[in-house]
């Protein structure tokens, strides 16, 4: 499958360090919203994005093990320039000297995290198929994008390493644009929901008798109108048409576009 398929088209110490400082809390708040559901944040190269690997196509499960494993294993404490929310919940402890002073290094602050806190999640993404054969059907998983498993990471140079250099890698998708140099290039927060991989909050503008599109889960594909709305639990119903009969549904905002 093409890349652009696959992305749909698939980012001081006193008076020299205050402004950096300033900027590093900043991102540490938003590393911290990144672990809560439904908080994905696009832009923000220092909280988790999701990355689309390239593997040999029928790897997709063997690399996903071999990652886990090699982040599972990874000893060697990281050392960021950046405040980061570990995958517990905490702010990642900053580096002391050998006097327990905090080591400054190019004007920012330097913290030790573990592999695990950089790399988070292995998903290969699957859906069911229904597979007809001697007049019986079953229904299947299959895989959703053969030779492309979905990483959500911080991109560090080690933990690029790792990924990279799995056996089974053949690079990240989009890396070394123009625009983005030396760097892969995170999923958007449209893609993160299209394709049904995590919650995003988007806001998105439902009122009663608007044209839907269902975009995943078991009514994929099919068209409906809403027919009634509820912003808080962000959900609405809809009658779509299925096998020739209008049927209610009710669906979650991330499973819907509107058609305009």
């Amino acid at each position: 499958m093409a890349e652009d398929n696959i992305r749909e088209g698939v980012a001081e110490e006193y008076a020299a360090v205050q402004g950096n400082i300033g900027e590093q809390v900043g991102s540490a708040d938003r590393a911290l919203l990144s672990t809560e559901d439904g908080f994905y944040d696009d832009t923000d190269e220092h909280s988790p994005r999701w990355y689309v690997v390239h593997t040999y196509s029928g790897h997709e499960n063997k690399v996903k093990s071999s990652i886990e494993k090699q982040v599972e294993s990874f000893a060697e404490k990281i050392e960021i320039d950046f405040p980061l929310v570990d995958r517990f919940g905490y702010v990642v402890p900053e580096k002391k000297d050998e006097y327990g002073h905090e080591v400054i290094r190019n004007d920012r602050k330097v913290y030790l995290c573990d592999m695990a806190d950089l790399i988070r999640k292995i998903n290969v993404p699957m859906h069911d198929v229904t597979v007809v054969k001697e007049k019986e059907s079953k229904v299947k998983s299959r895989k959703m994008f053969p030779g492309y498993i979905l990483v959500k990471m911080i991109v560090e140079d080690k933990s690029w390493f790792l990924v990279r250099n799995t056996s089974g890698v053949t690079g990240f998708v989009g890396y070394n644009t123009k625009e983005r140099k030396n760097r892969p290039v995170a999923l958007s927060k449209e893609e993160v929901r299209r394709m049904g991989i995590e919650k995003v909050v988007i806001e998105l503008d439902f009122s009663v008798g608007d044209s839907i599109k269902v975009i995943n889960g078991p009514f994929e594909s099919f068209i409906g109108v809403v027919e009634e709305v509820n912003p808080e639990k962000e959900t609405l119903k809809a009658r779509i048409t299925m096998f020739g009969r209008e049927t209610p549904v009710e669906l979650i905002y991330d499973q819907v576009d509107k058609i305009y």
